[in-house]
């Protein structure tokens, strides 16, 4: 066994004490691959994946071309990983109209074996394929600092931050990639090296947290998704690097071979994606066809064609580990030198702690690591909220801000240094909270029951409850380092005689202001809302499914709750 493969054996053995021993770890349903006496109704012969953004290209690839063949339908919903965790923490692997996944399949293993508290998952003891961690940009500025295909170390890439470069990464609340990124920041902050796990009292330690903290104050932006985060760079004027995964760059790269990005790896905070599909239990009619046919494309995934599939991805499958065999024309084609790619790789990633020591390090990182913030939410209650579901939307996700428990579940913790304040408005702005500092829950569930009671009516002043926000800003103390979060919750109708235009000639009078709106519904004005989010290279966040997120800060969320996690995790 290669020593990449012994890490990867240690490392899942480690996390299973979160859940079961790894002397029970393969139950012996995964060991019968076979459906003969098993079977579903043709209307039931569908699979549903909730997958990490890095799976996406194999699922359409590789895995529904491959359940199509054996007549059935593989259906995929993206959520990021640390997201499934939570999910799966929640008891219910179900989508937000409440249908079951049957599959679940993050970036990384370990968020399943933590979160399977309900024992819900039949563990699947092998990885499809590995992809790492690595950090990427253009051509030019990559070759420029000399890091195009080199392994760098965190300080490396620290120093290139606090000289200016503007670093992209995704929210380590919910991506797989910004999680681990971080547990390596944080074991390189704490002295440890890659063998050396990082430990409880390491994660509370006040100097470890404060390099952390220091850390993402000066990161520029902080996604739900990797793949957002690849996709998007590029087009943004605001990104200079990235952390994503090797496969992403790859196929970004095989895409857009005249505007390529390049790639380094993290030689004291190397780690990878193990890509390791698991069953969900629902207890349904169908689980044991479903199962069944499940356990079939497993087998598949561990032959020859589907190993080249892989490769031709970007991926590196798992029986090889994560060395390649660079002399190999068809690997080299695609884990290309010219884009950073190393085939072969002998760093030593480093071991990941114990279910318990992870999630303290989250906690810690809501509470201590992430950059506070002055955020006033401008919420429109005006009549035409209270259409199409909107109001009940906006409530919902108020809720997932002001109620503690929702807040604990969704890892949207309160920072102690926070202020917050919000308003609503119709024809004009109806409600100003107190500014609430910290973690205040109590006041914020007063909060919320005063907004809750009001309800949508009259018509829609956008514009002057953004430069009533602007005058907030402007009375609040002003702290180094705690950015202005504009956050603006509305379907983007003005209707008021009001113009855009001292919101315009003002915004810049705010210091480090970052300005996110969350359009709900299917009729929200996306022309006006990128009115107000363009100028200050703000996001645009929408519920609707019926638009298609087309330009670099357009974010589409799968609902309220998946909205407000991307506004408040991309602070």
């Amino acid at each position: 066994m290669c020593r990449t493969k012994r890490f990867h054996f240690v490392f899942i053995c480690l996390l299973l004490t979160v859940t079961a021993a790894c002397s029970s770890a393969t139950p012996s349903s995964t060991t019968t691959f076979s459906t003969q006496g098993v079977s579903a109704s043709s209307a039931a012969k569908t699979i549903s994946f909730v997958i990490g953004s890095e799976n996406e290209a194999v699922m359409k690839s590789i895995v529904q071309p491959w359940f199509t063949s054996q007549g059935w339908t593989a259906n995929y919903q993206k959520l990021g990983s640390v997201d499934q965790k939570i999910l799966l923490q929640s008891g219910k692997m179900v989508d937000s109209n409440g249908a079951a996944f049957n599959v679940m399949w993050p970036a990384n293993k370990a968020w399943a074996l933590i979160g399977d508290t309900h024992h819900l998952l039949v563990d699947n003891p092998n990885a499809v394929f590995y992809t790492p961690v690595v950090v990427a940009g253009r051509k030019a500025l990559m070759d420029q600092l000399g890091w195009s295909g080199k392994a760098i170390s965190v300080d490396d890439l620290v120093s290139q931050v606090q000289a200016g470069k503007q670093l992209w990464t995704s929210n380590p609340m919910e991506s797989n990639s910004g999680a681990v990124f971080m547990i390596g920041l944080a074991n390189r902050y704490a002295g440890n090296d890659s063998t050396t796990p990082l430990t409880m009292d390491q994660v509370n330690n006040t100097g470890v947290l404060d390099k952390l903290h220091q850390f993402y104050t000066a990161v520029n932006h902080s996604a739900s998704s990797t793949g957002y985060v690849t996709n998007n760079c590029l087009a943004a004027p605001n990104c200079d690097l990235l952390v994503t995964y090797e496969t992403l760059v790859i196929q970004h790269n095989q895409a857009n071979l005249n505007d390529l990005l390049t790639m380094a790896y993290l030689s004291d905070a190397f780690l990878y994606s193990d890509a390791t599909p698991q069953f969900v239990q629902n207890g349904g009619p169908d689980d044991p066809a479903k199962q069944a046919i499940f356990n079939q494309f497993l087998v598949y995934m561990q032959t020859q064609p589907a190993e080249q599939q892989l490769i031709a991805l970007g991926e590196r499958p798992a029986q090889t580990g994560l060395r390649l065999d660079e002399n190999d024309s068809a690997v080299r084609s695609v884990f290309n030198p010219d884009w950073g790619v190393q085939p072969t790789i002998t760093l030593q990633p480093i071991t990941l702690p114990e279910g318990p020591v992870l999630e303290q390090l989250f906690y810690n990182y809501q509470v201590a690591a992430r950059p506070a913030y002055d955020m006033v939410a401008c919420l429109d209650s005006s009549g035409s909220m209270g259409d199409a579901n909107k109001w009940t939307q906006l409530i919902e996700g108020l809720s997932y801000i002001t109620d503690k428990d929702q807040a604990t579940s969704h890892q949207l913790l309160a920072n102690p240094n926070d202020l917050t304040t919000f308003l609503t408005f119709s024809s004009a702005v109806n409600y100003v909270s107190p500014t609430v500092t910290g973690a205040d829950y109590p006041s914020f569930q007063s909060i919320f029951n005063t907004i809750n009671a009001g309800g949508p009516g009259g018509g829609t002043d956008i514009f002057g409850c953004l430069s009533h926000a602007l005058d907030l800003f402007n009375q609040h103390p002003q702290v180094e380092g705690r950015p202005h979060l504009l956050v603006l919750m509305t379907d983007g109708q003005q209707s008021s005689e009001n113009t855009i235009t001292d919101y315009l000639s003002r915004w810049n009078t705010v210091t480090n202001l970052r300005v996110i709106a969350v359009g709900i519904g299917d009729d929200v004005d996306m022309k006006q809302l990128h009115q107000i989010v363009d100028p200050m290279e703000g996001l645009l966040i929408f519920t609707s499914h019926n638009i298609t997120a087309s330009t670099w800060n357009e974010v589409s969320a799968t609902d309220i709750g998946d909205a407000m996690k991307q506004a408040i995790g991309s602070k």
